[in-house]
């Protein structure tokens, strides 16, 4: 918007001085026509003959006097609209039901109307895990102890030997010690609270199962809870000792120190001492943190379970611990005061404390805890892919556990090649790396729609920043998605400004949950916020915020293209208007001898951008939808047609401007030549003036920018209807009353007087308006209909692949070559992903995904039972079952007959395909 005012402000500025230069050359010459012009002041007739300094005078006002006439090309008005309809706009973001949380009660939130069309301009999306793509709702699943794997079914915790065997029934009164202390640094490693109003108070409770904890880290909140379930109950503070109760005995320890957690160390520890006089080091932390100070323990098996628990998408968390002696411990202590008491360098003093505390650890083992995914997520994510939006996931997670939930979400597929630049120990290690990954996307760039997926550490990040940025990013940009694991905040934010630094400029979205992902949102373009379970900094730092991953959706393909469209089209709208009614102008000066003459009164020039053409715009900014929201939900590849600023740019720029300059054509010279001497508009014979043609000139650029605008509206309402009205309404009453009295205080109203009421007079006149508006918007029409003509085919081509988002079916059909026995009825279920014929599993030999719109029998998707009969006289091999599947849904499944298997997935649009099995 502000380069086009550049331009615009430059145009001015050329004009006046061009002008100004040929009208001193004019003005200079003997025996000028020009300078024989009666209405020219006698100054500028004998110009050339005025000393030099009145030369300078007059050449000064001129040039002035030029700059003022066509000032109104600059459309000032334009900012006040454009803060008004954004501020209505974001009220709007608020307002969308769709995006309203009812399990939360919490609704979207606009923190600022700035970026409502950056919404649309997205083209990296760089997503945190935890809390975003989840619900952060943690629940304990496993744990490894003394080399065995400990699961939790229902209340309940089961033994597995081995990760191949069955699983033995565990209860509480038979608990291993180490499983007890195990539970019990959990119990007291933590910040967590006991919310007191669960249990009517803070006072010790006898009911154990009474307590309900709260805590910033929903991990310790689940971690808590599972002690609790098997009997180390954590009971507050109390005294200044923290209490517990395990398996029935109560027992109290002194917390000394609490070493708190920081992204930089990954880990946390409190030194405590018990009623014996016993002092103990409890850390946890994640296992890069704590396997490197690990003295004693299987590190081996503890690390084979861990990879285990991160297969399955679960977050995993290692436990350790140290016995200090008295004399340690005074150390240890002595330490960490002076760190903690230090007025300078206090953060950098107590790393080093930490540091030297938390050392030669004794491994005890690794918990595992669940955090499923969101509704929608997957849907979410391949829709924004499909919009062409590159989603990055940047987490702190292990890398086993962040590519799990990767392709548990969408991120990942299993038919993209999946990169690795993980644990490179050196730079030039990791430069290597980059240069055999890029010559292998190359190489592998010739197979054609390979996608690549790449999984970034946070360890090799630090190296590839260091020095191979700019190969790094070349290497992101070949790739579809990319997942960083273990990542600081910082270098969540440095990812998001290693692709900003791109020379394409491109912009960038972070959407976050936590404090951890502040940096990450601060450093995007657009800042995004969920307000889950993890505090509200995130969405406190965020430019919008809203509850769920699956509002994104709307958020970006609805809101984001329909604010990005509306403010395209009324900055270009405003600009577009003033050219068509000042260029008039220009030509008239070529008339007017270059005397500065205006056309228009001082009326029309200053309601022109008030009232006459204000309201219509203003309500096309608010309430315009060129498409309904269905299409943009379910078509995202609409929204690639708005990246990169399309409809701001140069070309669409040219395009209004010429017909601007099309319409200001028509205006002038046809109102022009309609009023020849001897063509008399009026009835009575008599000829026209100069405020005669500047009406009519005027009136016909009023109805012809409102009608323009028209033909840029698709929602046509109630509110768009009454601007269009009022607009038109306004005009012509506002226009009749000033020109049938006098207005004394408005000295350009007493040339105006009569003149409109002569123009309503004369048919000739109406039916010039008619004639020159028509004739000004024809090109205008044949854009329209070309264009709705495109947006028609393009919608016939989307019905005819999704079927207008409608049904299709899976038809699934016996070989006619292996004949079989006829059943009555033909059965398949859905077990967990697989499709399983339970009548006559070996009589189906292929199956194909067709788009049919009817099926035979009954089909019921919810209850996952699809049944149905072959039709009278309809041979075996001609009976088919059909599955009823959303166009716009994402299915996979795998089809399994006796000894045969088989799969399908399929996504979005449904295509015919045939697949046999092997």
């Amino acid at each position: 918007m502000n380069r086009f005012l550049v331009v615009y402000v430059f145009a001015l500025l050329s004009f006046a001085i061009i002008w100004e230069s040929v009208t001193v050359w004019l003005y200079s010459q003997p025996d000028s026509v020009f300078a024989k012009m009666w209405y020219i002041p006698e100054i500028c007739r004998n110009f050339r003959f005025l000393p030099f300094q009145k030369q300078v005078k007059t050449i000064t006002e001129d040039f002035f006097s030029f700059v003022i006439l066509c000032n109104y090309i600059i459309p000032i008005s334009m900012y006040v609209t454009v803060e008004l309809q954004k501020f209505f706009g974001s009220m709007f973001f608020e307002w969308d039901i769709d995006m309203y949380d009812e399990r939360s009660d919490k609704p979207a939130k606009a923190k600022t109307s700035d970026l409502n069309e950056e919404l649309g301009q997205v083209e990296y999306l760089f997503a945190d895990k935890t809390g975003t793509l989840t619900e952060n709702d943690m629940q304990f699943r496993m744990c490894s102890v003394g080399g065995n794997v400990y699961r939790q079914t229902g209340n309940h915790l089961f033994v597995k030997r081995d990760l191949l065997s069955g699983a033995d029934l565990i209860v509480p009164s038979t608990l291993t010690s180490e499983l007890v202390e195990l539970f019990v640094v959990l119990a007291l490693c933590h910040t967590a609270r006991i919310d007191c109003r669960s249990v009517g108070s803070c006072d010790l409770n006898p009911d154990d199962r009474h307590y309900e904890y709260q805590s910033c880290s929903p991990d310790e909140k689940a971690l808590l809870e599972a002690c609790q379930r098997f009997g180390i109950v954590y009971r507050g503070v109390h005294g200044g000792f923290a209490v517990l109760t395990v398996l029935g005995q109560q027992r109290r320890f002194a917390v000394n120190h609490i070493l708190c957690f920081d992204s930089h160390r990954k880990r946390m520890s409190v030194i405590v001492s018990d009623e014996n006089g016993n002092i103990r080091l409890l850390c946890k932390g994640a296992e890069t943190a704590i396997f490197e100070r690990v003295v004693k323990g299987e590190i081996e098996m503890v690390e084979t379970h861990i990879n285990e628990f991160a297969k399955k998408g679960l977050r995993t968390l290692v436990v350790a611990t140290r016995q200090l002696s008295q004399e340690e411990f005074l150390d240890y202590d002595s330490i960490l005061n002076d760190a903690k008491t230090s007025l300078e360098n206090r953060e950098e003093k107590l790393s080093k404390a930490y540091d030297i505390v938390e050392d030669k650890l004794v491994l005890l083992g690794a918990t595992a805890v669940e955090d499923r995914l969101q509704d929608g997520v997957m849907e979410t994510v391949h829709a924004l892919r499909e919009a062409g939006i590159k989603v990055w996931v940047v987490t702190g997670d292990k890398e086993e556990t962040a590519v799990n939930v990767s392709y548990s979400a969408g991120h990942f597929s299993h038919e993209m090649n999946t990169l690795s630049l993980t644990k490179q120990g050196t730079s030039a290690d990791c430069g290597t790396a980059i240069e055999s990954l890029l010559s292998e996307t190359e190489k592998s760039g010739e197979v054609k729609g390979q996608a690549h997926a790449l999984v970034i550490d946070g360890k090799s990040l630090t190296l590839a920043l260091e020095g191979h940025s700019d190969r790094l990013l070349a290497l992101c940009k070949r790739c579809a998605a990319v997942l960083c694991c273990r990542l600081t905040p910082l270098q969540k934010s440095l990812i998001v400004r290693l692709v900003k630094s791109d020379i394409s400029r491109p912009t960038t979205a972070s959407v976050g949950d936590g404090a951890n992902d502040v940096s990450m949102i601060q450093e995007s373009d657009v800042g995004l916020g969920i307000m889950g379970r993890e505090g509200r900094q995130a969405a406190r730092y965020s430019d919008y915020a809203f509850a769920r991953f699956s509002f994104l959706r709307k958020a970006l393909l609805v809101h984001g293209h329909l604010f990005y469209h509306r403010i395209a089209v009324l900055v270009q709208y405003f600009f577009y208007k003033n050219v068509a009614m000042v260029a008039a102008q220009i030509y008239f000066t070529f008339f007017s001898a270059a005397s500065a003459q205006t056309l228009f009164s001082g009326y029309y020039l200053m309601f022109f951008n008030l009232f006459f053409t204000a309201l219509p715009i203003m309500v096309f900014g608010v309430f315009e939808k060129h498409r309904s929201i269905s299409q943009l939900m379910n078509d995202p590849s609409l929204y690639r047609g708005i990246r990169g600023n399309q409809m701001l740019s140069n070309w669409n720029f040219l395009r209004w401007n010429l017909l601007a300059i099309w319409h200001s054509l028509v205006f002038f010279f046809g109102a022009l030549f309609a009023f020849q001497p001897g063509n008399s508009p009026f009835n009575n014979g008599l000829d026209y003036g100069i405020d005669d043609l500047g009406t009519v000139v005027m009136t016909v650029c009023v109805l012809t920018v409102n009608i323009k605008l028209i033909l840029e509206t698709y929602n046509i309402n109630g509110m768009t209807a009454g601007a269009f009205f009022l607009s038109f309404a306004a005009y012509f009453v506002m226009t009749l009353v000033c020109s049938s009295l006098f207005w004394t205080f408005f000295s350009d109203t007493v040339d105006l007087h009569g003149s409109f009421q002569m123009m309503l007079g004369s048919a000739y006149v109406w039916f010039l308006i008619i004639l020159l508006t028509f004739t000004a918007l024809l090109p205008d029409i044949v854009i329209r209909t070309i264009r709705d003509t495109a947006n028609f085919r393009h919608r016939l081509n989307i019905d005819d692949v999704n079927h207008n988002h409608v049904n299709s079916y899976l038809s699934i059909v016996p070989d006619r070559h292996h004949p079989t026995v006829r059943p009555p009825v033909r059965t398949w279920t859905f077990n967990n992903g697989a499709v399983v014929d339970s009548s006559s599993p070996d009589s189906v030999q292929r199956m194909t995904i067709s788009p049919r719109r009817d099926f035979a029998g009954s089909v019921s998707s919810r209850s996952r039972l699809i049944s149905t009969s072959s039709a009278e006289g309809e041979s075996p091999a001609d009976s088919k079952v059909y599955l009823p599947l959303m166009a716009s849904q994402r299915t996979s499944a795998s089809l399994s007959c006796g000894s045969y298997t088989t799969s399908f997935s399929r996504s979005g649009s449904c295509s015919t395909r045939r697949l046999r099995f092997d």
